[in-house]
């Protein structure tokens, strides 16, 4: 079965999904610093931070069987002078 890219509802649903991803993107956050992200000044604001991810392992998340912390070896660091 061939599916016609043309039909109207197809075209519908794309412009749909590429106005609400431009929309989405459209937001402008309040610049903060890192280690101030988490006040309580910032609750329910839109913020933006400056920094890199510092990958010191792999990318998979995990926690162990009799654990709920969950361990990332990403942080987040200010400047890209702590590699």
């Amino acid at each position: 079965m061939s599916q016609n890219l043309c039909s109207p509802a197809y075209l519908f649903s794309t412009i749909a999904v590429f106005c609400l991803a431009v929309a989405g993107c459209n937001t402008k956050g309040e610049p903060v610093e890192f280690a101030n992200v988490c006040d309580k000044v910032n609750d329910k604001k839109t913020v933006e931070v400056v920094g890199f991810f510092k990958n010191t392992g792999s990318a998979m998340c995990s926690n162990s069987i009799n654990s709920a912390t969950m361990y990332c070896p990403i942080d987040f660091v200010d400047s890209s002078t702590t590699f």
